[in-house]
Parts: C-alpha cells; sequence; structure tokens
C-alpha cells in the first residue's frame, strides 16, 4: 500500500517543490525588475537635476557675482543623493539577500550610487567655484584700485559712479601727520618731506646767531609739510609733544647732508676719493686723505698757517695771482663749487630750489669753518684716526670770526663777484648788525 503510493507521494512533493520554486524565481524577478525601474527613474531624476544645474551655471551674473535664486545646494528638489521622493534614504525590503545578488546568488542590476554621489559632489564642487569666481570679478571690478589697477584699464569694467566719486574724494581729501601718538612720536613717510622743507630755511639762516635751527623755526616749517596747521594751538602743543625731538634730528640731519654735499664734491673736483664710513673705526679712503687734505686746507706754499690771517686762506680757493698776490676763492674748482655743482647736487635731492641758490654772509662762513674742520685728520682716544666735525658749542664765534675776515678786504682780498655782492649787501656789519641774509 505504501510502496503503490510511495511514488505519487514523491511526485506530488515534487510538484510542491517546482511549485514553490517557479514562486521564488517569480518573486526575484519582480525585485530584480522593481530594481531596474527605480534606477532608471533614479537616473531620469539625476539626469534633470543635472540640467537644472547647468542651466543655473549659466545663468549666474558676472555683473553682480549672485545666481538665480540658488542657496548653494546642489539638489533644487530638497532630496540628497541616495534619497527617496519623500527624503528619506531607500531601503528596499528584501528577504535578507546581498543588495545586488539574485535569490541563487545570480548577479543583480549593478548599483549606480557610488558613482552617481561622487559626480554629483564634483557638479556642486563646479558650481560654487563658479559662484565664488564671479563673485571675486564682481568685487575687482567694484574696486579696481585695490588690486592697483585703473578703474577703467584693459579687462576691467567702469566702476559704479558712486564708487568711484567716492574714491576720487578720499584720494582728494588732505591727510596729515597723525597727532594721537601712534607714530610713536616718528615722521616715518613724512620725514623726507620735512627734511625738504627745512633745508631751504636753514640754509638761509645758518650761521646767524644759531648754527642748529631751533624748534621754534623748525616746528611750523615741519608742520605745514605734514599738512598740518601750524596757528591751532592744540596742534602745535600735540605736535610739540610728539615731534619735538624727531623735529630737532632731522633739523640735524639736513645740516649734516648740505655740508657732506659740498665737501663731498669738493673732494671730487680735485680728484679725490669722497669720504666714506666716516664714523667707522677705519676709513677706507683715510690713507688717500691723510696726503690730500692737508694740501687742501692748509694756504698756499709760503703762507704759514698758523697765523690767523691766513686761516680760512685755504688752498682749495685761495692761489696766487699774477702778481703772486695771495688771492681769496681764486681757483676754478673753488667757483665751480661755490656757483654750480653744490646747488645743483642739493636740487638734485630736492633739499635746495632755485630759488635758494644764493650765498649770504652767515652761509659761506659757516660752510667754510665745517669745511676747515672736516679736512682735518684728528685722532680719536683709542688712537685710531678720523675725520674732524664741528661741535655746537662754541661753533658761531668762530662763524662770526670768519664773517669778519670775509668782510675785510685787506686780510680776504678777492675779485669773486659773488663776495663783493655780499660785501656790498652789508653795508654797515661790524656796527652791531646781523649779516644780510640773501
Amino acid at each position: 500500500m505504501h510502496r503503490r503510493n510511495a511514488p505519487s507521494q514523491r511526485g506530488n512533493l515534487g510538484l510542491l517543490a517546482k511549485t514553490a520554486g517557479k514562486r521564488k524565481a517569480d518573486k526575484s524577478a519582480d525585485k530584480r525588475k522593481a530594481t531596474v525601474e527605480t534606477t532608471t527613474e533614479t537616473t531620469d531624476k539625476r539626469r534633470r537635476r543635472r540640467e537644472t544645474i547647468d542651466s543655473e551655471d549659466e545663468e549666474f551674473l558676472p555683473d553682480s557675482g549672485l545666481a538665480g535664486d540658488s542657496d548653494g545646494d546642489d539638489d533644487d528638489d530638497g532630496e540628497g543623493e541616495g534619497e527617496g521622493e519623500d527624503g528619506e534614504v531607500e531601503v528596499e525590503e528584501g528577504d535578507g539577500d546581498v543588495e545586488g545578488e539574485g535569490e541563487d546568488g545570480e548577479e543583480g542590476a549593478p548599483s549606480p550610487s557610488i558613482k552617481e554621489i561622487m559626480a554629483g559632489v564634483a557638479r556642486g564642487l563646479k558650481s560654487v567655484v563658479s559662484a565664488l569666481g564671479y563673485t571675486n570679478t564682481f568685487m575687482r571690478r567694484l574696486a579696481p584700485a585695490a588690486h592697483n589697477a585703473p578703474a577703467n584699464g584693459p579687462g576691467r569694467a567702469t566702476a559704479p559712479a558712486h564708487v568711484a566719486a567716492a574714491a576720487a574724494a578720499a584720494a582728494a581729501a588732505p591727510t596729515g601727520l597723525p597727532l594721537d601718538g601712534t607714530t610713536r612720536g616718528l615722521f616715518g613717510g613724512w620725514r623726507s618731506i620735512v627734511l625738504k622743507a627745512i633745508a631751504p630755511v636753514l640754509f638761509k639762516h645758518i650761521g646767524q646767531r644759531w648754527t642748529t635751527m631751533p624748534f621754534s623755526t623748525a616746528m611750523p616749517l615741519a608742520m605745514v609739510a605734514c599738512n598740518l596747521d601750524p596757528t591751532d594751538p592744540q596742534q602745535r602743543s600735540e605736535f610739540s609733544f610728539h615731534y619735538k625731538s624727531e623735529t630737532s634730528k632731522v633739523g640735524s640731519k639736513t645740516k649734516q647732508q648740505l655740508a657732506d654735499f659740498f665737501v663731498d664734491q669738493l673732494l671730487t673736483l680735485f680728484q679725490a676719493p669722497v669720504i666714506q664710513d666716516a664714523g667707522s673705526p677705519n676709513p677706507p679712503n683715510l690713507v688717500e686723505h691723510e696726503v690730500a687734505m692737508p694740501a687742501l686746507k692748509n694756504p698756499p706754499p709760503g703762507f704759514d698757517a698758523t697765523e690767523p690771517r691766513y686761516k680760512m686762506a685755504m688752498a682749495w680757493h685761495a692761489s696766487l695771482d699774477a702778481n703772486n698776490a695771495l688771492m681769496m676763492f681764486a681757483t676754478p674748482q673753488c667757483r665751480k663749487l661755490l656757483e654750480a655743482d653744490f646747488f645743483s647736487r642739493c636740487a638734485a635731492k630736492g633739499l635746495l630750489p632755485g630759488s635758494a641758490h644764493k650765498w649770504n654772509l652767515g652761509a659761506l662762513a659757516w660752510f667754510l669753518v665745517f669745511t676747515y674742520a672736516r679736512l682735518t685728520i684728528v685722532r680719536r682716544a683709542n688712537g685710531t684716526k678720523t675725520y674732524g666735525t664741528l661741535r655746537d658749542e662754541g661753533v658761531i664765534t668762530e662763524v662770526e670770526r670768519v664773517c669778519e675776515w670775509l668782510m675785510d678786504p685787506v686780510l680776504c682780498p678777492t675779485t669773486w663777484p659773488v663776495l663783493l655782492k655780499i660785501r656790498g649787501e652789508n653795508p654797515t656789519y661790524g656796527a652791531n648788525s646781523m649779516p644780510v641774509v640773501a
């Protein structure tokens, strides 16, 4: 009984197994079909988003740096990469199989998720970079001066009218030296301007009463040069508080520059090297100067340098005429120096304008005194040699003595027209009167 029915039972079991297998295969097929449809739908959706993003890229406004209504996100439908229609991450229901494989390990439809995500990220970065690029271009157009380019220069758009007007007003507005202490008492970029403002006045008045410009004289010159008002009591007070020391230093620097120009040009005219590194322990040209300088400082041969009347009869300007008479300011190098080269050198540096190219009694006397000292080789306390210089103490007395010598036609005979004119400008000199300034 059982044997007769065994084949039938096996047949039934086979039928049931076949039916179950068919159902399972149908289920896997349905699942693969759903996966393909979902993938196709997702791909179409992403293609539409890519087209939208590309169109947004083309709609960026280069003149404003703004893009439509984009907020910087790639997904204008509110969904992220790999998200479903409702914004949630898609999770496929299944029977625990690994995604992308069938029931029997068959390979299903390939998942594009990683590739699409990377492509989406790349497109997003491209959009952000494009936005930044256009914005940066717009800012350069708005502020061309910040890029050291003219507003209407090559490759630049014309700046808006109000921006151009504001830039022009700022450029034209006067700016002055700060009086709030932020510069720590230093002129900074104003230093050369102050020096050039002080130089003509210093040259005109040196040798009269003072040999170093007093602060009361330099202050208004420096303030005007720094776009300040010297008639404003508050500004005068603040300037004095912050810049008194700096103004005095600039005054001394100005005097030193003028004097150095004079001596260096003198040495050049007599084919001697200029002074270099005078303050160093071993100035480089000192050995040559030990021979050249005494010959220029002392009187011509036959005249005693120890006699007061010949002290300033230095050979660089004094020489014998056809009658063997000693004449002052007679050498061609001297006249070239005093009438042309010195002023040209100062003008080249912006120190003395053409209107200041005129000698007066005090200035001529001071430069003679300085030159005499500079052409003297002296020993330091440590035994090393260097160039002589002037000290303020007692210098004015020596300058006054030289003024008297210059005004005396017997002690200082000359045919130099400049000195003859100076004497004519000071007819009462010596009768308690100051030298006339040019």
